[in-house]
């Protein structure tokens, strides 16, 4: 019998951009011996929300701006979870996991700390982002198709005609990914009057 077993380590840095040379002030902030990813800060930069399997099973966790005081948010304990981002009011975030079975959109509450999945009639969702105010998520099924659906759940609404598989609010817009026959370019949709 032969086979090989793999590991990586994946770090989360922090970068000033403002410095002179931004690649000379890189740092690691948050860091195990296992995954760390898909960092975002809170709203008012107090926090960090991110994914990580430092507990053995990927996870949503929290920790204060300059990596310390780092909290478990969700207690899935095997489903893949992650995709995490904040609403604009700092308690809650939404994040994608499959502890149904299928891949779905959750909300939680970072002081209660009780995830409710987000109910819709479109299966399969992930990468959730909220819109500024809070009352929509904008996801993907996975497939290339972005939809937007009340944050408290309900119809889902494709929201591009466009290959998208993901993307985030600011100021009013969304910016999202399209596959194009020339590869992947950037766009972005006004998401009161609809104009791309």
């Amino acid at each position: 019998l032969a086979y090989v077993r793999g590991s990586k380590t994946i770090d989360i840095w922090r970068v000033d951009l403002t410095a002179l040379k931004p690649e000379n002030s890189a740092t690691k902030l948050i860091f195990s011996t296992r995954v760390q990813r898909v960092p975002q800060y809170s709203p008012d930069g107090s926090k960090i929300v991110f994914e990580s399997d430092r507990s053995g099973a990927h996870e949503i966790w929290f920790a204060a701006a300059d990596g310390s005081d780092l909290v478990q948010l969700t207690s899935f304990n095997g489903p893949q979870t992650g995709g995490p981002s904040w609403c604009s009011d700092g308690r809650r975030i939404a994040f994608d996991s499959r502890a149904s079975g299928n891949s779905a959109v959750y909300v939680e509450d970072i002081l209660q700390r009780l995830p409710r999945q987000v109910q819709t009639d479109v299966q399969n969702l992930a990468l959730p982002a909220w819109s500024d105010d809070c009352q929509s998520l904008f996801v993907s099924d996975g497939h290339d198709i972005l939809y937007r659906t009340p944050s408290q759940g309900g119809k889902a609404i494709r929201f591009t005609n466009r290959s998208s598989w993901y993307g985030f609010v600011d100021q009013g817009k969304l910016f999202f990914n399209v596959r194009e026959p020339e590869g992947v370019a950037l766009w972005s949709k006004s998401i009161n009057d609809g104009q791309e």
